[in-house]
């Protein structure tokens, strides 16, 4: 943890106890943060201890085997900072009071890794989950952990993309992140665009693309990547890391713009066009087609884009081990000869890695997005004007979801 901009390279704190890469921080309202990563720990740290230096692990009311594979999202409950939702790869969400030993609830989610799960900022009883099976669903927490059998999500937003004649495969949804006022919802969708949803409106209302420029451009086929609303610039803006070694941001428009200019319609996409689908209709969001903002001079993938919820600063990392803060006016920061996170030095063995990865996926990355042709007879559909032969001929748009608790799986 550092505190003074100014002299980042003297940690106030460090914390140990995860074994792996650690996914997910979170401050919660009580001087504590909350961790998780690839051990599946989950882990809470006091702020106010006195040990100024090294903290040994935390004692075992604060330290969780929360999941039996990678824990990618930690979220707290903004009105209760002992409650925290847990996002993990061996397909399951959790809710824990960090008081108790055991999970107050499980959704069980077969074949499905959950990426991602956030409590809503300003109406807590909701929470959204990503998976890598291009699932982005809200729920209401009293009845998804409930011992009910209603246990279905209030919404199924609409990820799935369709040209003339192919419908995507579903997606791997890295992140869904909200506005500070929960209003919006932000989704950073691997092998296509962040894309902006309305907490009540299951279809897209806004595309934010960029111009390729000799070579540069947003792009999201390696990594996994959590992408930020920032409302601290003056208007509201989403950022997200990009494999070329940048990020961006772009403004986004207001909410009566976004719905006015979405289009709903029962039709084929054209020739060249790219549609949203979902069953009986074709999604047209508004398209932002080039960010306002790009942050460089980064050496490798960005991955992560933190804003800071007042001040004009805006944080990214990613496959370097390096923090880099963007400000607007210069930050005054003299750094140490021996600083350990000298740009000068970065770790070319990951950086080659990952060059190598991003290569074979653009290599893929269009076989892997599209699938088998929608419909065998793309002119009848026209002629007809019909997209239900497409649901048929799809791999399931709509899938059933076994959500079980922990009941259902003694």
């Amino acid at each position: 943890m550092y505190g003074d901009l100014n002299v980042l390279w003297n940690p106030l704190k460090r914390f140990k106890g995860h074994r792996s890469n650690i996914f997910s921080i979170e401050f919660d309202q009580s001087n504590h943060i909350y961790s998780c990563g690839n051990d599946g720990l989950l882990l809470r740290f006091d702020l106010q201890t006195e040990n100024t230096s090294i903290i040994s692990e935390p004692n075992y009311s604060n330290r969780i085997l929360a999941h039996h594979d990678a824990c990618l999202r930690v979220s707290v409950d903004p009105k209760n900072d002992n409650i925290v939702l847990t996002a993990g790869q061996d397909w399951s969400i959790k809710l824990w009071d960090i008081r108790c030993k055991t999970a107050q609830g499980t959704m069980f989610v077969p074949g499905r890794g959950q990426n991602h799960a956030q409590f809503n900022p300003i109406i807590p009883n909701l929470f959204v989950t990503a998976d890598d099976k291009g699932g982005i669903f809200l729920f209401d927490i009293r009845t998804a952990f409930s011992k009910s059998s209603d246990k279905e999500p209030i919404i199924q937003y609409t990820t799935r993309l369709v040209k003339q004649n192919k419908i995507s495969k579903p997606s791997d949804i890295t992140s869904a992140t909200w506005s500070a006022d929960g209003k919006m919802l932000g989704a950073n969708i691997q092998r296509w665009y962040p894309t902006i949803y309305h907490l009540n409106d299951p279809d897209p209302i806004c595309l934010l693309k960029t111009n390729a420029i000799k070579n540069q451009h947003f792009k999201s086929l390696a990594t996994i990547k959590t992408a930020s609303f920032c409302e601290s610039l003056g208007s509201r803006y989403f950022f997200a890391g990009s494999d070329d070694y940048c990020a961006y941001g772009w403004k986004i428009p207001s909410l009566t713009e976004l719905i006015s200019e979405r289009q709903v319609e029962r039709r084929l996409p054209e020739p060249g066009e790219i549609l949203y689908f979902r069953s009986g209709a074709m999604v047209k969001p508004k398209v932002v087609s080039e960010a306002t903002i790009t942050l460089k001079n980064h050496k490798s993938i960005v991955n992560s884009i933190a804003c800071h919820p007042s001040l004009p600063y805006i944080v990214t990392a990613g496959v370097e081990k390096l923090v880099r803060i963007f400000a607007p006016l210069p930050i005054k920061q003299v750094l140490p000869e021996t600083f350990a996170g000298d740009p000068s030095n970065p770790d070319h063995h990951t950086i080659r890695m990952f060059e190598r990865l991003i290569s074979s996926e653009e290599e893929t990355w269009e076989r892997r997005l599209w699938g088998s042709d929608v419909f065998p007879n793309p002119q009848t559909a026209a002629m007809n004007g019909s997209t239900d032969e497409m649901v048929e001929a799809s791999d399931s748009s709509s899938e059933n979801y076994a959500w079980m608790d922990d009941s259902d799986l003694e």
